[in-house]
């Protein structure tokens, strides 16, 4: 009976040594999203210039 008493008073005073992590729990940090203006000129205007140009070669060509 003692061994049983004994037993149970050593799991019971080493269960809280297994109950959780040794570690410090930290929180990852959260991205940081950066905005900066767009450096150069706004190239918007490439590709309309760029249809204008081959429906005016298509026009001059087919004539």
């Amino acid at each position: 009976m003692k061994k049983l008493a004994l037993t149970a008073a050593v799991l019971f005073a080493a269960a809280p040594a297994f109950a959780g992590n040794v570690e410090v729990f930290v929180a990852p940090e959260e991205p940081v999203v950066v905005e900066e203006p767009m450096g150069g000129s706004n190239a918007g205007w490439v590709v309309p210039l760029l249809a204008v140009v081959v429906a005016g070669v298509a026009i001059a060509v087919s004539e």
